[in-house]
């Protein structure tokens, strides 16, 4: 699950206790280190004063989606955005746009997801792509479909986007259009 991988990633563990008639108690357990600062932040048991703990937090951005707390989820999101580095912003913007998504907030959805080819650096990953996607499939929730098929048309004729997202976003369009 989600939550585990995210506490055993935090050197932690989690577990339940049942009983029968009464429900489940979940717990958890993650190392803490108290530091002298008077600041209430994560610091990692290491003399690497440089430690980048964004990993972790969008991590933990991505829990909050998965637990349908999605508010929760963009809140907390949109501040970790900017303890990110530049390869990771795209990756942080598409969570926020996919909590709107996931919300049922397809307008708020596609504004963030527009933003990632629009303002942010070309990474590794697809985010490019993933983002174009995602706002077609939110504009066909909307019932907007020139809109979706603009969005796929865009993955389609985009260089530098892997040739499996490509035919992907051709059988969209094929569906939309016939």
């Amino acid at each position: 699950s989600i939550c585990k991988g995210l506490a055993e990633l935090l050197g932690g563990d989690i577990w339940l206790e049942s009983f029968y008639g009464k429900g489940a108690t979940f717990f958890f357990t993650i190392p803490y280190t108290k530091t002298i600062s008077d600041s209430h932040y994560m610091k990692k048991e290491s003399t690497d004063d440089n430690y980048n703990w964004a990993d972790k937090k969008i991590l933990i951005g991505t829990c909050l989606t998965n637990l349908n707390r999605y508010s929760e989820a963009v809140d907390y999101l949109k501040k970790v955005k900017f303890e990110t580095t530049t390869e990771q912003e795209p990756e942080v913007q598409f969570y926020i746009g996919e909590a709107y998504f996931n919300a049922g907030r397809y307008e708020e959805a596609i504004g963030e997801f527009v933003k990632i080819p629009l303002l942010s650096k070309k990474t590794k990953l697809q985010w490019e792509a993933s983002a174009l996607y995602y706002s077609g499939q939110a504009y066909e929730k909307l019932a907007r479909v020139d809109d979706a098929v603009r969005m796929y048309k865009e993955i389609v004729e985009r260089p530098g986007i892997l040739l499996e997202l490509k035919r992907e976003a051709q059988r969209r369009i094929d569906f939309l259009t016939n």
